[in-house]
């Protein structure tokens, strides 16, 4: 059985903090696969009882590496595909919606990514996105992480397709029936909309009532496709609602703006001391987890009903990583 934890890491635009966040995590895990990968190659074994030991826990935690999902976003929908004064959101919700899945459709748009269906269909709509900062890929570049070839993203490209595993393959977070595929794509919609439209400055619309035979506790739970939700800057609460209601967990880490220090005097060496102030975090995380899956204090790794293997470490994380 392979056990999966999906991660989620986030940012006003996911052009910086976010995604330093996700390069770390992932050197994390191609780290931990290159020291699985060398024990391997290695005989330090002296006996036949360590050995099998040994053996269970590697397999342990390669199963752990083959389901860990890490992914980034931007909490702020229009900071990911720039609009122009014609396109701002309008305060009708269909309106709003058909602006955000259509709008920015040129040829010519530098830089475009299409959008994915939750079946993996590419539709015809390439959204005009904007890039990770310079300064950061250069801070990140210091330290050996290569993250120039990242780019920002929304909610909507990580329910589609996540990268996962230290590699680039494309994984259904759902990873589920069609009918639960569905619900999630309808609660991604109300999303992307909340999120637009608080960063629009129009009043909050109202969600759709549920239907009386999905407001379950079971069905709640497993429409958290995210199991930890890790908000890198303090925003408002009404920003980031949408996105931890579909999430296990939630972790505001509240890490400096490199931007705004490097303009009161810090400089370029702002992004390289968030970076690696970001690098603690990540990495305390990751080794929390890590080890609470290796020493089975996690019931998901043994439970072949679980679906997630962080539900259990809330506050316990939080103490050790504030």
């Amino acid at each position: 059985m392979t056990m999966t934890s999906t991660i989620v890491f986030a940012c006003k635009s996911n052009s910086c903090r976010s995604q330093m966040a996700e390069g770390w995590a992932k050197n994390w895990m191609k780290n931990e696969r290159s020291q699985l990968e060398a024990r391997r190659r290695t005989d330090i074994i002296t006996t036949e009882g360590d050995s099998q030991e040994e053996v269970q826990r590697d397999r342990r935690l390669q199963s752990f590496l083959d389901g860990l999902v890490v992914a980034s976003v931007a909490l702020d929908e229009t900071s990911v595909s720039p609009l122009d004064v014609n396109d701002r959101l309008s305060s009708s919700p269909t309106s709003s919606l058909t602006s955000f899945f259509t709008r920015n459709n040129s040829v010519d748009t530098i830089n475009s990514t299409s959008c994915v269906t939750c079946d993996g269909e590419t539709c015809s709509s390439p959204l005009r996105r904007k890039k990770v900062k310079v300064k950061a890929i250069k801070a990140m570049a210091i330290d050996g992480v290569d993250i120039s070839d990242a780019t920002p993203k929304t909610i909507h490209d990580v329910l589609s397709s996540s990268s996962g595993g230290g590699g680039e393959e494309q994984l259904s977070l759902s990873r589920c029936s069609k009918s639960r595929s569905f619900s999630l794509l309808e609660m991604l919609r109300g999303v992307s909309l909340q999120m637009s439209l608080a960063y629009a400055g129009v009043v909050e619309v109202e969600d759709t009532p549920e239907s009386e035979d999905v407001g379950t506790a079971n069905t709640l739970d497993e429409q958290r496709s995210v199991d930890s939700l890790v908000v890198l800057c303090a925003c408002a609460d009404s920003l980031k609602q949408k996105l931890s209601d579909m999430s296990k967990e939630t972790l505001n880490w509240n890490i400096d703006a490199p931007t705004a220090s490097a303009k009161v005097g810090e400089g370029d060496m702002a992004y390289l001391r968030v970076s690696r102030q970001i690098r603690v975090k990540v990495e305390t995380f990751m080794n929390h987890l890590k080890e609470s899956v290796m020493n089975g204090n996690l019931d998901c790794c043994n439970n072949n009903e679980s679906k997630s293997c962080n539900t259990e470490l809330r506050e316990q994380v939080v103490k050790r990583i504030v």
